[in-house]
């Protein structure tokens, strides 16, 4: 099952109408997660399965995918990536 989501490929290639521009940053948010290398290939196959479902409608694609989310053990273990630290002139 092979599901692009750049572009146009969840029907948000315009921004123009409702919901536009919430299913051009939600098809966005869906490809970055899709991208990374480490993601889990269950939860992978779940949220393109979700996308095949939805064709055209990321945002429903997303909700489906987090109500199969039941617990907090559902999900994978989380990385916790520390913020760069600021330093002052003269430090």
């Amino acid at each position: 099952m092979d599901v692009e989501v750049t572009g146009n490929a969840a029907g948000a290639g315009s921004t123009a109408g409702p919901g536009g521009l919430l299913q051009f940053q939600l098809t966005q948010l869906i490809g970055g997660i899709l991208a990374q290398q480490d993601l889990d290939p269950g939860i992978r196959l779940a949220l393109l399965r979700h996308l095949s479902q939805n064709p055209g409608h990321p945002e429903q694609a997303l909700l489906a995918h987090l109500h199969d989310v039941q617990a907090p053990e559902d999900l994978p273990p989380f990385k916790d990536c520390q913020k760069p630290t600021m330093q002052t002139a003269g430090s």
